[in-house]
């Protein structure tokens, strides 16, 4: 996840790395549209998609011939996405997609816990930066204005400037 959009992950398996080498750098690398495309389908229907066979050279050199791409989902929210890509031509089965579907309920309700507990670390955290008298405004690496607590707010406000979606080099002018 990049954090607002389900994403890959480097995490790998086959019993034979090599065989997939070719493979695993084609699907890691960038530019790759139908792919883009089928996941972006996926992530916002929340539906799983499964291909029997597979019309990727890639695929077929590294002896894949099926893959299963399953949601995890809090509540109606993709959250991530799991790709299986097998070396065996599987006929879909709606046994293996009900516990697959099981397995991401389970981990998207893990998920929600450990949203929730950050967002309560975030709640205590924010109680005491709002206490201080200080100033305090918080941005990402692009400059982009993440937090600012109340101090800061009413300064900003003070001086006429916005406290929400604002880059720091705009309000520095």
């Amino acid at each position: 996840l990049d954090g607002d959009h389900p994403g890959t992950a480097p995490l790998w398996y086959a019993d034979d790395p090599d065989s997939i080498s070719e493979f695993r750098r084609t699907i890691e690398a960038a530019g790759r549209p139908s792919a883009d495309e089928l996941l972006a389908r996926i992530a916002e229907t929340g539906k799983h998609a499964w291909f029997e066979s597979l019309a990727d050279g890639a695929a077929e050199s590294a002896g894949l011939r099926t893959v299963v791409v399953m949601p995890v989902l809090i509540r109606r929210e993709v959250v991530a996405l799991f790709r299986f890509f097998v070396d065996e031509t599987l006929v879909h089965d709606e046994r293996v997609v009900d516990a697959m579907g099981t397995v991401g309920a389970q981990l998207g309700r893990a998920l929600e816990r450990d949203r929730a507990e950050r967002a309560h670390r975030f709640a205590d955290l924010n109680a005491v930066l709002d206490a201080t008298t200080e100033g305090i405004c918080l941005s990402d690496l692009d400059g982009q204005v993440r937090y600012v607590n109340t101090a800061m707010e009413e300064l900003w406000n003070a001086l006429g400037l916005p406290t929400r979606g604002s880059v720091w080099s705009r309000l520095l002018e």
